[in-house]
């Protein structure tokens, strides 16, 4: 009988502890937030109705875009994405991606890869720039910078967009393409006989 009076009251001495630490902790957080100013003392802060968001399809940013250095060897319309740096035409063949790597079926991301792929080209005409080196891969791929239309004045390079989006790595291959200088905007009036 006397062990379990001691262990009670260990328990209702730990209770004790644990109501003062709870205490301390509500009041701690109490006064931060009342530390923090409201809003209104943050004098630079430009007005919700004066934000302005951009329309969807609008002009690219300027610093996004540059002329074009390349060619546009095919145009053609994507029939099926195969995963996150390859897909098949209707009438190309298949296409892979050149100087990007994204994640292969078993590895993390190549859902998200393959999905970000298809809202881009699936079922949209494309045109390719074909390295001029090799034109294939070794399983007979075409290697090619893609590009698809952004709005009516330029087109989105698609190897960049899964750069800048994360979904794939550069993987610079010795062939005509240096990634590090491509843009994620091309002007159409800069593509010599854009179809």
């Amino acid at each position: 009988m006397r062990v379990l009076f001691y262990l009670d009251r260990k328990w209702e001495d730990a209770l004790k502890v644990l109501v003062v630490v709870a205490v301390c902790l509500g009041a701690g957080i109490y006064v931060f937030v009342l530390s923090v100013p409201p809003p209104t003392e943050y004098p630079n802060l430009p007005e919700l109705s004066e934000l302005q968001l951009p329309p969807e399809q609008s002009q690219p940013p300027s610093d996004d875009y540059t002329t074009f250095s390349g060619e546009i060897d095919a145009t053609t319309v994507v029939g099926s994405v195969i995963d996150g740096d390859t897909f098949d035409t209707t009438s190309e063949g298949r296409i892979r991606l050149a100087d990007i790597d994204a994640p292969e079926y078993w590895e993390s991301g190549y859902d998200n890869a393959k999905d970000f792929l298809i809202s881009l080209v699936d079922d949209k005409t494309v045109y390719l720039d074909i390295d001029d080196v090799y034109q294939t891969d070794k399983y007979g791929r075409f290697v090619c910078v893609v590009y698809v239309e952004y709005n009516s004045t330029h087109v989105e390079n698609v190897n960049k967009s899964l750069l800048v989006e994360g979904y794939a790595t550069i993987w610079d291959f010795h062939n005509e393409f240096a990634p590090d200088t491509w843009n994620l905007y091309v002007s159409k009036e800069s593509i010599r006989e854009f179809p």
